[in-house]
């Protein structure tokens, strides 16, 4: 025969949390921080190599450590939002910089780095496979943007870790120039240094000081410099 269930008890409440608080659930997201530790251990990665571009080629590089996430944001952060043009960054290294101007929403696609060290392009081909790597001399600047990119590239801003000082005063002058023809009025060019000094030789021709800040969580800290280019005409290329 057959038989009526009766009503059903209520399903019971779970037990109530002993600390008094609601655990929530493990998810996928990421964990606060873990973006600042992956930087970390990828400049901690990254010195082996250039202590050793710095050893055998001491000119080219400034120092025996990438350049820190605060100096690179200090650079970035003046670089224009939309940049109506393409940045162009000189002395990529492994990208330290190169990753916070994509963080500061530079369109990929728009940035161009430059490096002239083999092993250090090859690293930067791997993190960054959407931007423009040129491996090439900035005392020929313009050659080499015209072999890569085309004729009358437009420049928004320039953002150079070359450490200048350690060049010969021709070597400075023709980076310096090579940046003047490609930069127009108004436009920007982001240096920074390790002598800390306000002097005399922080100003170059055709550009003038428009602010500078110095970023002490670095190793050794360092001077941002914001040069604006000024109506000078254009040098004569060389």
């Amino acid at each position: 025969p057959h038989q009526t269930r009766g009503p059903q008890p209520p399903p019971q409440a779970p037990p109530p949390n002993p600390w008094g608080r609601t655990v929530p659930a493990r998810t996928s997201a990421p964990v606060p921080g873990t973006a600042h530790l992956r930087r970390l251990l990828r400049a901690v990665a990254d010195t082996p190599l250039i202590l050793w571009h710095y050893a055998t080629h001491p000119r080219r590089i400034g120092a025996v450590a990438p350049s820190s996430r605060f100096l690179a944001q200090a650079m970035a952060r003046w670089v224009p939002i939309p940049p109506g043009g393409y940045v162009l960054e000189l002395g990529a290294g492994t990208g330290a910089v190169t990753e916070c101007l994509l963080l500061r929403s530079v369109p990929p696609e728009q940035l161009v780095a430059v490096e002239t060290m083999p092993r250090m392009v090859e690293v930067l081909r791997k993190r960054f496979p959407g931007i423009h790597i040129l491996q090439g001399d900035a005392r020929q600047l313009t050659d080499l943007l015209r072999q890569h990119l085309g004729p009358n590239v437009p420049v928004s801003a320039v953002v150079s870790s070359l450490p200048l000082r350690a060049f010969s005063p021709k070597d400075q002058q023709q980076v310096v120039r090579q940046i003047q023809q490609l930069l127009h009025p108004g436009r920007r060019w982001i240096q920074f240094r390790y002598r800390l000094r306000h002097e005399p030789s922080l100003h170059w021709p055709g550009f003038r000081v428009r602010q500078t800040i110095v970023v002490w969580w670095n190793i050794p800290p360092a001077r941002v410099v914001l040069y604006e280019r000024t109506t000078e005409p254009n040098p004569t290329p060389d």
